[in-house]
């Protein structure tokens, strides 16, 4: 789904900000050729409380993919689940992985138009102690990658950066686009 289905759409520059911080991690020529696409795209001067036009992060980012790599918009998703500001309630994986579709709609603020039902982004199923079920939807307008980053993301965020998270692709449930086995 692209921004046409869900007019008006903003993406939070906490987000984006953390993408930048990821892209520096891999290289710094990496950071320097995300932060100039996004910039391309009318995304300069990015502040961590600011709100952007959702068409603009979207096309940035389809750039990202083509022109620097897939693994550092997986790498991006995943700095951006780290950095995704939780409640002290949740406090464990499968909290943070249940939370993940709360996360994707407070980072973003919706036309007057979006139903609560139309901004699902995230599925989440609990499978065993250290292992879930996770997806992404067909109203999950970012890369497919970038979600298949940001689980693991949610997981490091309760559990530390340096925590072991496996990931698996698997069937796709009939609401869901991609879907992964996570292990932690």
């Amino acid at each position: 789904m692209r921004t046409e289905d869900i007019p008006e759409t903003e993406g939070q520059g906490l987000y984006l900000l953390s993408f930048i911080q990821s892209a520096g991690e891999v290289s710094p020529v990496f950071e320097r050729k995300a932060k100039n696409l996004l910039e391309e795209h009318g995304l300069k001067n990015v502040e961590e409380e600011g709100y952007y036009d959702m068409d603009d992060i979207l096309t940035a980012f389809d750039d990202v993919v083509d022109e620097v790599g897939e693994n550092t918009m997986r790498q991006g998703g995943e700095q951006m689940g780290v950095d995704a500001p939780l409640p002290p309630e949740v406090d464990s994986p499968h909290a943070a992985l249940e939370f993940a579709d709360v996360i994707y709609k407070e980072a973003h603020r919706f036309a007057e138009s979006v139903g609560e039902d139309d901004t699902l982004a995230y599925t989440y199923e609990k499978r065993g102690s250290q292992s879930a079920h996770v997806g992404i939807t067909d109203t999950y307008p970012y890369p497919e990658v970038m979600g298949e980053g940001a689980f693991p993301g949610f997981v490091k965020n309760v559990l530390g950066e340096n925590t072991r998270v496996q990931m698996t692709e698997t069937d796709p449930n009939a609401n869901e686009r991609r879907a992964w086995t996570l292990e932690w």
